[in-house]
């Protein structure tokens, strides 16, 4: 018998009030995310996408500001991490 899965995507731009400071704008970023995932999940949605990098700027912007020492997988993690109790 069929099953109907409610699924759902979610693609965010940054938006004019984000903080420059990459470590704020990645917390920032988050937490905009975390409020759709929850508002996606009062509606019933039983599968989320996200966009791939949602949690910042592209990364090559990241390395430009960042030079070489580079963010590495490190901040990719630590959004995932969060993310899981959702």
């Amino acid at each position: 018998m069929p099953r109907i899965v409610r699924a759902g995507l979610i693609q965010a731009s940054v938006g004019t009030e984000a903080p420059q400071e990459l470590d704020h704008l990645k917390k920032y970023m988050i937490d905009k995310h975390v409020s759709l995932i929850e508002q996606a999940a009062r509606e019933g949605v039983e599968v989320l996408c996200l966009q791939e990098l949602f949690y910042g700027p592209y990364f090559c912007a990241e390395l430009l500001l960042l030079g070489s020492q580079g963010p590495g997988a490190a901040g990719f993690r630590g959004a995932v991490e969060h993310l899981k109790q959702f």
